[in-house]
């Protein structure tokens, strides 16, 4: 948890806080500057919804691949003729 104190004419709204650590490695995050209020947009600039992000589109990619898979395998085992010995 920190606290951090703004000046008082810094603009509300979204702003990006990012962090350095003495290694040079950095994160960084969206922060809300101020009261939420209707003009308020639900996210910070820039963000993507969730369907939008690769990381989702590829999993998604994936996902599909391999059930269509396993649906084409299952499908050519069941239409394969079944073989009787011979005598029979």
């Amino acid at each position: 948890t920190l606290t951090m104190a703004v000046p008082a004419d810094f603009p509300t709204g979204y702003a990006e806080l990012v962090g350095t650590s003495s290694d040079g490695t950095s994160a960084m995050t969206w922060v809300l500057v101020g009261e939420r209020n209707p003009a308020t947009p639900a996210a910070p600039p820039g963000t993507v919804p969730w369907y939008a992000d690769p990381s989702v589109v590829v999993l998604g990619a994936l996902t599909f691949g391999a059930l269509g898979a396993a649906a084409y395998v299952l499908l050519r085992r069941k239409n394969r003729p079944t073989i009787l010995p011979k005598g029979r």
